[in-house]
């Protein structure tokens, strides 16, 4: 089983996703969107930005402790998914984001 990364509440993340032809090279989609599901369910899509060829990111910033799930979806001249996980600890502070 592989091991689920842990963050703190505050923290921005590069979520990447990677795609992969049949041959098992990197390979660009025509389109990529990443899917977020905060720990509440909620779900944003946003197009994702292209790092190099197959490999696809998108920036979020962490404010709510739980498990977080995000999605890449490929599609056009290469149709793929995959999905991952990552946690999220609580704060000790009753407003981890506040600023001076």
């Amino acid at each position: 089983m592989a091991s689920i990364n842990t963050y703190d509440i505050g923290d921005r993340l590069r979520l990447w996703s990677r795609f992969y032809d049949f041959d098992g090279n990197l390979a660009s989609p025509t389109a990529v969107n990443i899917l977020v599901r905060t720990p509440a369910g909620v779900e944003t899509s946003v197009a994702a930005t292209l790092h190099a060829t197959g490999v696809y990111y998108r920036d979020v910033t962490i404010d709510t402790a739980g498990t977080w799930h995000y999605r890449g979806n490929g599609t056009g001249a290469l149709i793929a998914s995959g999905e991952w996980q990552f946690k999220v600890r609580e704060s000790a502070f009753t407003t981890p984001l506040a600023t001076p």
